[in-house]
């Protein structure tokens, strides 16, 4: 088994690193969490009905939408170590032009029944 990515080695690895290049890499891993959102949501949209209201499981393309959404968190996971080492969210241009704002609390699941 792999050794689990824990985060004092991220720690370790930009200790002695000046702050502009912290600041290059958080920029760098915000740029890489968003696309990963993107992409989970993309295949989350993609799925049949059935995965994601969550009465069906498995398969290779849940697999493919599960191991995304890993990535994802891990990459949360060190943007918010890197944040605050930084001890500031820096500026993230847009690196492919403007996008359409999208909001995360609209779920498309037709199994959804509001309270």
């Amino acid at each position: 088994m792999a050794k689990k990515l824990d985060l004092p080695d991220l720690l370790h690895l930009i200790s002695e690193l000046p702050v502009s290049d912290i600041e290059k890499l958080t920029v760098r891993a915000i740029r890489t969490y968003r696309r990963l959102i993107e992409n989970a949501e993309k295949q989350f949209q993609e799925l049949p009905d059935d995965y994601k209201c969550g009465t069906i499981q498995g398969g290779a393309q849940h697999l493919s939408y599960i191991e995304t959404e890993i990535q994802m968190f891990t990459q949360s996971a060190a943007v918010s170590t890197l944040i605050d080492v930084l001890g500031y969210v820096p500026d993230v241009p847009d690196d492919e032009g403007d996008r359409a704002e999208q909001k995360s609390d609209d779920v498309d699941c037709p199994c959804f029944i509001p309270e």
